[in-house]
């Protein structure tokens, strides 16, 4: 019996076929190209994350998880949040303006040290962002916790993720793949 027969996959494989190897691979990608993608899931399972922390390690908000967890400072986390979190996750694309008032502007850089810093220029400051020291950390953290990924009850984790193929022999060369969550 090979994996692919198995009733349900666990944590770890779920964690590593449906996170870990599609941000590789991101990671992977030409100039840089799959950053804002393997930010934006990062991201969302940073939330994900701190949703399932036990209350006891878990601090009040998501922004102060992100001081104790990456070492930045309150207003780098706020504002990354806010660019970052609040752009991609609801306009796929950073935020630059907020009720007219612009941002920081921000850099992503990988070739930076650090995850997250202010860089103060001539004129303005810049939010620069390296996002695969982010989302390397997201993973980290994550593995540590396997065991909890499936215990926020409002959104569990299917047991198990298969792709159907259908072929139209009423459309010679039209194939469609469905995703089909089991459990």
């Amino acid at each position: 019996m090979n994996e692919s027969d198995s009733e349900t996959d666990s944590p770890e494989e779920y964690f590593e076929n449906c996170f870990v190897e599609p941000l590789s691979d991101l990671q992977k990608m030409k100039e840089g190209k799959g950053a804002v993608v393997a930010l934006a899931t990062s991201i969302f399972l940073y939330e994900r994350y701190w949703s399932v922390l036990p209350e006891k390690e878990r601090a009040a908000s998501k922004t102060k998880q992100l001081v104790a967890d990456f070492n930045v400072s309150d207003r780098e986390a706020e504002i990354f949040w806010d660019i970052f979190r609040n752009g991609l996750l609801h306009l796929a694309s950073p935020k630059q303006r907020d009720y007219g008032k612009s941002l920081l502007p921000y850099s992503m850089r990988p070739d930076v040290d650090q995850f997250l810093s202010i860089e103060k220029g001539a004129k303005e400051e810049t939010l620069v962002v390296n996002p695969w020291i982010f989302t390397n950390r997201v993973v980290q953290l994550w593995k540590k916790r396997l065991d909890k990924i499936d215990s926020n009850k409002s959104a569990p984790i299917p047991k198990r993720y298969r792709i159907e193929t259908y072929y139209y022999t009423d459309n010679p060369g039209h194939v469609e793949h469905r995703i089909v969550q089991e459990g």
